[in-house]
């Protein structure tokens, strides 16, 4: 072998070497971090399912806690009144709202008093499974054995009908009260419906399996085996598409009762493979390019040197002209050995004694041939040979050899005497191979060339021969066909089919998928079966046609037909197939066919999803358009043409100058140039249109930036409002003006109006007659300088923005006697806060003061409220009973939502809208009705000589201010359960009507109870959003740095809109911490910091109120978890934290570095990440870490 052949096979063994040394370490590193990360996920993805069956049965719990405790359940319970069953149970609707399969009423005595079963798809009632009551309610169930009015059991019962989610809780009075009369217990099957619906609440595919379900699935039974070895939960791959993590839930016994699987697609493990993939091609990559440099250098440096050097050497030997001498270049070895050759050559020219040392080169030569050379006797005897020979024969040395017989190392008994036949017969044996077992016992192949050297009479004498080892040829040769068995086995995985034909259809090749596709066998292909019996009749022309065209060498690629199976089933594939060739001549089609029914359906339902809200743009009342950058109309829906007078065709490409005035034009541009520099939302106000028929109409526009996948802003989209009927209400304000300066001049009451600084500016003639001084006297008389302190006080909060009110005996002009009188002040505002002044209205209450001054003894009013309180209210429920024929009715109200107040914005502002509540009642009633609080979050309005007719009315326009309120007081809305009942003049006790209120009220307060507290959890998330201004677009940022963490880690799309929620609302407990915390201008006090560390529990409790938020309810509670467990709430550590929590913490930590805050300047990038990295193990998840700085630096590559 050359010395280049040499030296390449030593640059390809060593970069082989480190190729694989780096492919095994890169392979099974990543691979085990990418299945931990992804283990991880499938846990906290059953944790999920779990929680959400968990919400589901609280739920069912909260709504048997709304009805066991109530007074008329209680009664129920005892006297067994049909009314109650006609008004509660009769009608479908209280299952159909609850979604309810069972209710059973229990006495105390274990005797059921009243039960029914419901099919709520059929809508029809059922009877109540025996075997609930022969498994689960016999004496001693824990669903009877109630030891306290706050007792409650929940879970979930195995019956035949199927697994059910049932509650069971004590009966007892409205004010949770004793002693307890029984059991009510309610009941929903856990079927298809329920799980649907709670896999599309976690974005899951969730699948429940009865524990002793002889026919599950084996990976379901497999998992059970390994929960009940002590795994809570096991996590187990499918297949390479998916993974699926299981749990198992007891029944209210604590028997295994359901298996829970949560399957996911293996995204996490599938992104590590085709970084593997590519790892592996860059390294292959790398390392032949390195080779093929070290080869080259190798070359160009010393191989080709060496072989002129060689080839002139040669020329002299052949000459035997030893004057020659060979050219000497560089001062290198190789020019050093020129020399030394130089210098034998004028040896060999002084002296021919230099022969002998020439032959000793020679047997140098001879010696260290890699080849093995020998001579033996006839009978095999070794006589001479080198030691390549004596190596590969397995010998430690020559003259061991020499000491052996070559045919004795022969593997096979008989194999000596037949070579020596052969070689007798030929004379000589050229690349003859056999397989010899060394002197070593190590078996080697071997290719021999051997001559024999006969006498004269054909008798062999001498045997001289060379061997060559060529096992590694042979091993070449195996791993090659395992190489290629490896392959078949790979198209044979692949999911689409991959196949062979002739250049007439027929098929000489198909992988496995090509059988389970069309369901055909391997004896249907080996039979001739036809590319064209494989294509539905309709399409078997133009399959033919392309079969054709392939044939004639052109790549057919794309091409979508639909396929027939084996049975008869048609389905749509896609087919790319081009020509075998050999020598440019095509001797055969190979193909690549693959299966598109899902890629049919998925592209039929977005063809359906675009066409739904197509018709929803084209249904509403607004306009709804799009502009390109230039203002050039690129859509318009419905209302738009119909607004603009003008055709789609008019429309279409036409500037937005067209239809808006001159002299609007460069305001409407400025407008749309501030939305693209800032890329914010805007709105455009009195935007007048010009119609085709030259008609004009105002409009407001909300308009924002289209943006592409790219981030490039392309244009402009936005909603207009005809607002011109609106323009004309403001004509009509502008008259009412004009009606109130008449109410003004001709009031009976008095009326004054004062400046900023509280002087007078204006009144009527009803003030000079009350103060008895002329309007020009008083104009200019300061009020704060008045002596009287309540009014300087009244008079101050006017100025300070609030309405007040002041009530004295004042000393008119020269009388000796005080007249007491009324004044309400109330500030004059532009816009929401700019207080220009007041105004008082005035009123002598001389005769209403003489009534007051009776019952001001009494003191029945509320203290937080001002209005009647319990006792007042009971006394006046008396008052009237006591009377004859009293006509009355009495409106029971209830705040909904308090105690969600109470627990996330605290007492203060529940106690704000306890004080609204009473304000917005106060103001729906007459001054003779009775309006009183008579407990924490319960009003009671009196109305007295009122028929149900006047009640209803009065009802109806309480219903109305709660709803005018909350118009102005979107930031915490106001919710009210009301029920009314009158007596129109039957002879009915006080009590009862006020019960039949009461009751009426509750039945509301079930039906509205989850919207009211959705409505308040709306307001929190507007009030948060709003708050977003404190640290500059935090939760703005914040999203897409999570998002791309996400992308990263391999994470599946529907847990990206779940991040993205979480990065949002995250800190929505923060608008339950006092502002003088949040806004603090400085690091916080112990005290302090405990408060605000109040807000991820706080936060969990909004969003387990609302159901958009509800899958990251535990991702909130659990945010400002650290990685060594020194966080907090609840002080987890490492992977008991959630992943989207871990991701989370990085992300904002990050975030709230790099932006300013009201107690510290933000720090440098670099600064940021050192932090980072100081605190990764402690605080942050250090395999995250590196995760997230990878993701930013990609960030600002791109930007």
């Amino acid at each position: 072998m050359t010395l280049r052949k040499k030296t390449l096979l030593i640059v390809i063994g060593t970069l082989a070497f480190l190729m694989a040394a780096v492919y095994f370490v890169t392979q099974y590193s990543m691979k085990t971090s990418f299945s931990s990360l992804e283990e991880s996920i499938a846990r906290e993805n059953v944790e999920r399912a779990v929680s959400a069956l968990d919400n589901d049965i609280q739920t069912l719990n909260a709504t048997v806690g709304d009805w066991a405790g109530w007074d008329d359940t209680y009664r129920f319970i005892e006297d067994h009144n049909t009314a109650y069953i006609k008004a509660n149970l009769t009608s479908d609707s209280s299952f159909l709202v609850n979604s309810l399969n069972l209710i059973l009423y229990i006495d105390a005595s274990g005797r059921i008093v009243y039960g029914k079963g419901y099919h709520l798809s059929d809508k029809k009632e059922l009877p109540v499974p025996e075997s609930l009551f022969k498994d689960y309610l016999k004496a001693g169930s824990p669903l009877l054995g109630h030891k306290g009015v706050n007792s409650s059991v929940t879970g979930i019962v195995l019956l035949p009908e199927g697994p059910m989610l049932i509650a069971s809780r004590p009966i007892i009075t409205s004010d949770l009260r004793g002693p307890i009369r029984g059991t009510l217990i309610m009941g929903r099957y856990l079927n298809t419906g329920v799980i649907e619906r709670l896999s599309n609440m976690t974005q899951l595919a969730i699948a429940v399996y009865l524990s002793d379900d002889r026919h599950m699935p084996q990976d379901v039974s497999l998992a059970l085996s390994r929960i009940e070895a002590g795994n809570p939960i096991t996590v187990r791959p499918l297949d390479r598409e998916a993974v699926a993590g299981y749990t198992l839930l007891k029944d209210i016994f604590g028997r295994p009762g359901l298996i829970i699987k949560v399957v996911m697609p293996r995204d996490v493990f599938n992104q590590w493979w085709v970084g593997f993939i590519y790892n592996v091609a860059f390294i292959l990559a790398a390392g032949l390019v390195f080779g093929i440099m070290m080869f080259y250098l190798l070359e160009r440096l010393i191989l080709s040197r060496l072989a002129t050097l060689s080839g002139d050497v040669g020329i002299i030997g052949e000459k035997g002209d030893f004057s020659a001498r060979v050219p000497v270049e560089g001062n290198d070895e190789l020019s050093g050995l020129a020399l030394t050759i130089n210098s034998m050559l004028e040896a060999l020219e002084h002296s021919r004694s230099d022969l002998k040392k020439s032959e000793e080169n020679y047997r140098r030569v001879f010696e260290e041939n890699m080849v093995g050379i020998f001579t033996s006797d006839h009978e095999g005897e070794i006589l001479g040979c080198n030691s390549s020979f004596a190596r590969i024969m397995g010998f430690q040395s020559a003259e061991e050899a020499k000491r052996a017989n070559a045919f004795s190392l022969c593997s096979e008994p008989g194999e000596s005497e037949h070579i020596l036949g052969l070689l007798r017969k030929n004379k000589k044996l050229e690349l003859f191979e056999l397989v010899i077992v060394r002197a070593n016992g190590q078996r080697a192949d071997l290719m021999t060339n051997i001559t024999g050297t006969f006498d004269e009479t054909g008798t062999l004498q001498k045997i001289d021969g060379f061997i060559l080892d060529i096992t590694w040829k042979k091993k070449a040769a195996e791993d090659l066909e395992k190489t290629r068995a490896r392959y078949k086995e790979l198209v044979d995985s692949l999911p689409v089919c991959i196949y062979e034909t002739t250049l007439e259809g027929l098929f000489t090749l198909a992988n496995k998928m090509s059988f389970s596709m069309f369901g055909y066998e391997l004896e249907d292909f080996e039979n001739g079966l036809r590319a064209v019996d494989m294509v539905a009749p309709q399409d078997r022309e133009l399959v033919t046609e392309n079969i054709k065209r392939v044939a004639n060498g052109e790549i057919v690629g794309n091409q979508e037909y639909m396929a027939l199976k084996k049975d008869g089933t048609i389905f749509p594939v896609v087919n790319h197939s081009s020509p075998i060739t050999s020598d440019g001549v095509p001797t055969g089609i190979r193909g690549i066919l693959m299966d598109i029914t899902e890629i049919k359906r998925t592209q039929e339902a977005l063809r359906e999803s675009e066409e739904k809200y197509r018709t929803i743009l084209e249904s509403i009342e607004d306009a709804y358009f799009e502009v390109d950058l230039a203002g050039n109309i690129l859509f318009f829906n419905r209302a738009g043409f119909e607004m603009t007078g003008y055709s789609k065709e008019e429309l279409m490409g036409a500037n937005y100058k067209l239809y808006t005035l001159p002299e609007d034009v460069p305001r409407v541009y400025s407008a749309y140039n501030g939305i693209y520099r800032t890329g914010k939302l805007a709105k455009l106000f009195d935007w007048v249109i010009v119609r085709k028929d030259g008609g004009r109409r105002f409009f407001e526009a909300s308009v924002s930036l289209i943006i592409d996948a790219n981030g490039k802003a392309t244009g402009f989209r936005g909603l207009a409002r005809d607002i011109t009927e609106r323009k004309k209400v403001e004509e009509k304000l502008r008259e009412s003006e004009e009606k109130y300066r008449l109410v003004f001049v001709n009031s009976p009451l008095g009326i004054m109006h004062f400046d900023r600084n509280g002087a007078i500016t204006a009144c009527n003639d009803k003030i000079e007659v009350l103060v008895e001084a002329a309007q020009e006297k008083l104009v200019g008389v300061n009020l704060l300088s008045l002596p009287d302190k309540k009014l300087v006080s009244a008079v101050n909060k006017a100025l300070s923005g609030e309405l007040s009110h002041y009530e004295g005996d004042y000393q008119i002009g020269a009388r000796a006697k005080a007249v007491p009188v009324k004044a309400d002040f109330a500030p004059i505002k532009i816009g929401e806060k700019d207080i220009i002044g007041g105004v008082a209205i005035v009123e002598d209450i001389t005769e209403r003061k003489l009534s007051e001054k009776k019952l001001r003894f009494l003191s029945f009013h509320d203290a937080l409220t001002g209005i009647y309180n319990r006792a007042y209210f009971e006394q006046e429920m008396r008052r009237l009973e006591a009377g004859r024929n009293f006509t009355a009715g009495i409106i029971v109200c209830d705040v909904d939502g308090l105690k969600l107040v109470n627990d996330t914005l605290g007492h203060e502002k529940g106690d704000t809208l306890l004080v609204a509540a009473a304000a917005v009642l106060r103001n729906s009633f007459r001054e003779s009705d009775v309006v009183a609080r008579i407990g924490g979050d319960e009003f009671a309005v009196l109305l007295p000589g009122s028929s149900r007719v006047v009640v209803e009315e009065a009802f109806k326009r309480a219903k109305r201010s709660v709803e005018k309120y909350n118009l102005a007081h979107s930031d915490l809305p106001l919710s009210m359960s009301m029920g009314f009942a009158a007596n129109s003049g039957k002879d009915v006790r006080m009590i009862d009507l006020f019960k039949e209120a009461d009751n009426s009220m509750y039945r509301e307060k079930l039906h509205s109870r989850q919207s009211a507290r959705s409505s308040i959890v709306q307001a929190l998330m507007k009030a948060l959003e709003e708050r977003d201004f404190i640290t500059e677009g935090h939760a703005g940022r914040l999203p897409e740095l999570m998002e791309e963490m996400a992308v990263t880690l391999g994470l599946p799309e529907r847990r990206l809109a779940d991040l993205r929620l979480l990065a949002k609302f995250h800190d929505i407990g923060k608008v339950g911490i006092p502002d003088r915390i949040l806004f603090k201008k400085g690091p916080l006090t112990s005290e302090e910091w405990l408060e605000m560390q109040r807000h991820s529990e706080i936060g969990h409790r909004i969003a387990l109120s609302a159901p958009e938020l509800a899958p990251v309810a535990e991702w909130i509670l659990k945010h400002h978890e650290h990685w060594d467990g020194s966080g907090y709430p609840l002080g987890i550590k490492g992977e008991e934290i959630p992943l989207a929590c871990r991701i989370l913490a990085i992300a904002d930590a990050y975030d709230a570095m790099t932006s300013n805050r009201p107690y510290r300047q933000a720090v440098s990038h670099d600064e940021a990440i050192a932090e980072l990295k100081r605190c990764s193990g402690t605080k942050f998840d250090p395999k995250l870490l590196w995760v997230f700085i990878e993701v930013l630096e990609v960030l600002a590559r791109s930007r």
